[in-house]
């Protein structure tokens, strides 16, 4: 073997570095801090993987079910991390269906960890989102109930998801899983490196975890909760950027920010309200929040009857609709805190018209908080 010199200064090196295969840069002893973090290496790598995410065609970025929605949100792009946060009970996994059925049928291919459901759950609403049948009422049982009663309707709903389920078991035996599912109900560090390695070595395009907080300390380590899961939003970056992909974590947003406000759930999130905010600020390439909006012109009566606790909440609601918030844009600044609102029934989101919109954002807030191409399409 020839000898080997420092790539730096040029005299022979003795030893070289542990895991050094021919071809590799060399350091001596007085320049071996450049391992690793020598410019002349890293920069043209940087510069290759910089030009091919650029040249990526516009026809492989994932987008959202709804173009309003990209609009706002902007693309999951690979090696970055988004937020998706919500109340508990508060639309998160809803949201999620529609936009889950969406990449199947795009063949985006999500890799998905289901920590609040069982397997059994998402591909119920996939069925479900497939047959175009309420969710709601499938998993109820209602829809089952409605069958065995007679309701002509509702067996043809029925006789749907059934075979809904069928050309799903078909497609995944005969052309390939277009969709992975994580079957560990509970996420440890362990786990979470574990699914994702999988992920990216079965060539899946998107991973998405409902919800990030759901978490456990793996055996023995001696780590809290808390410490497992500040831990986890760090290695969520980490294996986004090492294996290139993007990842979507649904996140819990934390009732003991809001004072115990009965009205929390209808108000426009933000970051402030997060579940561990600080770890998932930081990391953060977007950040979205779920509401349930309130009318734009609430009875004052109702209002502070609600704030006592003396009525139901549900009543200063707007009735099916879904609010959106944008709480952190990397690269969109211009965005953060404007709100979308969507039409919501039956488990399906859809978009609601423009002067609904306005009326009803600027009636709540104050503002027009529009997404910017919905208004000049209107």
């Amino acid at each position: 073997m020839s000898a080997v010199t420092c790539v730096e200064c040029g005299r022979a090196v003795q030893l070289v570095h542990r895991g050094w295969e021919a071809g590799d840069p060399a350091y001596c002893a007085d320049h071996i801090a450049l391992l690793d973090r020598d410019p002349r290496f890293i920069i043209p790598s940087a510069i290759k993987a910089a030009e091919k995410d650029l040249m990526q065609p516009s026809d492989e970025l994932i987008d959202w079910c709804l173009p309003e929605l990209t609009d706002m949100l902007g693309y999951l792009l690979p090696g970055t991390v988004t937020y998706g946060c919500a109340f508990p009970k508060n639309g998160k996994t809803a949201f999620l269906a529609n936009n889950l059925a969406y990449w199947e049928r795009q063949g985006v291919r999500p890799w998905v960890m289901p920590t609040e459901s069982r397997p059994k759950g998402l591909v119920t609403r996939l069925a479900c989102a497939r047959a175009n049948v309420s969710v709601d009422e499938t998993m109820s049982r209602r829809l089952r109930k409605r069958a065995d009663g007679g309701d002509a309707e509702a067996q043809d709903q029925l006789i749907r998801v059934a075979v809904a389920f069928s050309e799903m078991l078909h497609e995944h035996t005969t052309e390939g899983a277009s969709i992975a599912i994580e079957p560990a109900p509970r996420l440890t560090r362990t786990i979470f490196k574990k699914s994702i390695q999988a992920a990216a070595a079965g060539g899946y395009g998107l991973v998405v975890v409902d919800h990030i907080d759901h978490v456990g300390a793996d055996p023995d380590s001696g780590q809290s909760g808390y410490a497992t899961s500040e831990a986890i939003q760090g290695d969520a970056l980490e294996f986004a950027e090492l294996y290139n992909l993007p990842l979507l974590l649904m996140s819990q947003l934390n009732t003991s920010r809001v004072n115990r406000d009965p009205l929390h759930c209808y108000k426009r999130p933000v970051p402030d309200w997060l579940w561990m905010k600080g770890p998932k600020d930081q990391i953060a390439h977007g950040m979205f929040g779920i509401y349930r909006p309130m009318q734009p012109d609430p009875d004052e009566k109702l209002m502070e009857a609600v704030k006592a606790q003396q009525a139901e909440s549900w009543r200063i609601a707007l009735p099916n609709t879904m609010g959106i918030a944008d709480m952190l844009s990397r690269f969109a600044g211009a965005r953060r805190d404007r709100t979308l609102h969507l039409h919501y029934e039956d488990g399906k989101i859809s978009p609601r018209a423009a002067l609904d919109q306005w009326a009803e954002q600027s009636g709540v807030h104050g503002i027009h908080t529009g997404s910017p191409s919905m208004w000049r399409a209107a």
